[in-house]
């Protein structure tokens, strides 16, 4: 308690008490619901469909309608709809990458909901989420390569040539390699301005043995780990039957239904951490700092909502471009870029906050917002990916599964 208060001047509390964050909160709750009961609609409209249709003689045809019509059906064979999709390894890299910021940001979150965790300062927060993320960087190496090895496991090494090693590379290497490019354009930027914000050289050492010595041995371990998991690793195919279901009259074109899933998507997650990402970069941007070192509940539940409603749109809006000719072999790079989508919202409400709420004089200082403000918006966007492409997986196999011959 003695801490708190010595450090109980910095905080506006009128600032964490306001009346918007708690409604918005609430409003959050209110759309998960709507969302999560939409997707279970879905879900219970597609099973009821596959028991009838198992209690009849048609499962032993090779196909399942879903939906009694008339019209012409648009039929899904599993072994289309399972085959790895294009550029596999890449999405294993962005999978992988997305879990492991959204594991971090979780702990983080976790560890800082303290009133002690006051005394750390702006500097000394900032050090332990960077020890931090190397210590988790051991999510990103399993999810990836137990991603590959799953989809390579489903088709077979020779049509699923994606090395390994290679993804393990990529994915050690990505959002450090992005940083450290954001990094060297602010310093560069503040060397030419003679502005004294940029990084040190013995900080830039300390972080490359930092990533060496702990990420890397990390991602490595998670890799082997990864690869040795053998669960669901097995062929499927084999005990699935082909889906039949009518074509959409609405989105017959790939591209218009990627395109509105992509929006309303993006749309959907922002709007649940709207308010809270104005509180935050309020506290960042206009150098109110210890205004928001004090992490509440609040937060972490606005996070669980974000990945909840991230999940559950995403599984509506496979099923609806499922619907689409030639969406089968695309739908698992559909479910990631739908929701990935919101880190380019968060990337225009950038804008939009910096021109209507910061008064910034300087080039310096807007090379180093919208820089920061990029890969913030690119973390995001990893996180929804991978969550939305997660829970499309699992949905798409619980529907499959629903009509597994007896």
């Amino acid at each position: 308690n003695n801490k708190g208060e010595k450090f109980d001047q910095y905080i506006d509390h009128e600032f964490f008490s306001s009346a918007i964050r708690k409604n918005s909160t609430i409003n959050s709750l209110a759309e998960a619901i709507f969302v999560i009961l939409l997707a279970g609609n879905v879900a219970y409209k597609l099973w009821k469909h596959t028991r009838i249709v198992s209690n009849s003689g048609d499962v032993e045809k090779g196909t399942a309608p879903l939906l009694r019509t008339d019209s012409t059906v648009h039929k899904l064979d599993p072994e289309e709809v399972f085959a790895p999709p294009s550029r596999v390894g890449l999405l294993a890299v962005l999978v992988g990458n997305g879990w492991h910021l959204l594991v971090w940001v979780f702990v983080m979150t976790l560890y800082f909901i303290d009133t002690n965790s006051l005394e750390y300062g702006p500097g000394g927060r900032l050090g332990i989420m960077v020890y931090g993320y190397a210590a988790t960087s051991v999510v990103a190496g399993y999810t990836s390569a137990f991603y590959l090895k799953q989809q390579q496991s489903r088709e077979g090494m020779e049509s699923c040539k994606e090395s390994w090693k290679i993804t393990m590379i990529m994915t050690a290497i990505l959002v450090p390699l992005i940083t450290a490019i954001i990094v060297t354009i602010i310093s560069v930027a503040a060397i030419s301005m003679k502005n004294i914000g940029i990084m040190s050289t013995q900080v830039a050492l300390r972080l490359l043995i930092l990533w060496l010595c702990l990420a890397v041995p990390s991602i490595i371990v998670g890799t082997y780990l990864g690869r040795w998991n053998q669960t669901n690793c097995g062929n499927p195919i084999s005990s699935f039957l082909a889906l039949s279901i009518p074509p959409s009259k609405n989105l017959r074109s790939k591209w218009v239904s990627a395109c509105i899933a992509a929006c309303i998507g993006g749309i959907l997650s922002l709007s649940v951490m709207l308010v809270e990402l104005h509180y935050m970069m309020t506290s960042v941007w206009m150098y109110h700092w210890y205004k928001y070192l004090l992490v509440s509940w609040t937060d972490l539940a606005v996070l669980l909502l974000l990945v909840i409603i991230t999940g559950s749109t995403s599984v509506v809006w496979t099923m609806m471009m499922l619907h689409t000719p030639d969406m089968s072999r695309s739908w698992q790079w559909n479910a990631f870029i739908s929701s990935a989508s919101t880190g380019g919202f968060l990337f225009l409400y950038s804008v939009y906050f910096f021109s209507r709420d910061l008064l910034v004089d300087g080039i310096f200082s807007t090379i180093h917002y919208f820089a920061t403000m990029f890969l913030v918006s690119l973390g995001a966007a990893l996180v929804c990916g991978a969550v939305a492409h997660y829970a499309t997986c699992r949905f798409v196999e619980f529907l499959y599964s629903n009509i597994k011959a007896a």
